[in-house]
């Protein structure tokens, strides 16, 4: 047998349907050549060094459909989406697990509890803006220009250091680690 084979060759040769083999290819499990060639001793260790060892029961079921089955096709599709099926799991729970642990680090927060701390305090900051004409009206009665200006430059700046240590208050006890 010829090491370097085309891909439908690698599959006459080892009994799969040519769909299988392209799953094979798909999920990095065969050893190609420059040429597009399949290294076919290179492949079939690659293959069984990605096998999954826990499912035994699905390589016999499945060498068994074979020589009783006119086509094997449909177990080959479920063998070899497996490996592509686990990596999947396998990526996600790592991203949960990511996602869990920053979460207990106080690294991220839930999106509702920060559009929260920032509605509220774009609130507040609003609920202040309108009631300061009432508050400031009476200290410019009498003022010339320019001491109206530094007044409300005055009482502007007041209102932002307030939302500056309101938002910095909220912001922190968001991420606060509750226990």
């Amino acid at each position: 047998m010829k090491n370097n084979v085309s891909q439908a060759e690698f599959a006459k040769n080892n009994g799969w349907s040519r769909s299988y083999v392209s799953q094979l290819k798909a999920a990095g499990r065969l050893v190609l050549t420059e040429s597009g060639d399949v290294d076919a001793a290179a492949s079939l260790q690659r293959i069984k060094a990605t096998a999954d060892p826990n499912r035994d029961d699905v390589v016999v079921r499945n060498v068994s459909a074979r020589e009783h089955a006119p086509s094997a096709q449909a177990d080959e599709r479920v063998t070899g989406g497996y490996q592509a099926a686990r990596a999947i799991k396998e990526h996600y729970l790592a991203r949960q697990h990511k996602l869990d642990y920053e979460r207990s680090a106080a690294l991220v927060v839930e999106k509702s509890e920060a559009l929260a701390v920032i509605g509220d305090v774009a609130v507040t900051l609003r609920q202040a803006l309108e009631n300061m004409p009432h508050m400031v009206a009476p200290l410019l009665v009498a003022k010339d220009q320019e001491a109206i200006r530094a007044t409300l430059k005055e009482e502007i700046y007041i209102r932002l250091q307030e939302m500056e240590r309101s938002f910095a208050e909220k912001v922190r006890k968001l991420g606060e680690v509750e226990g």
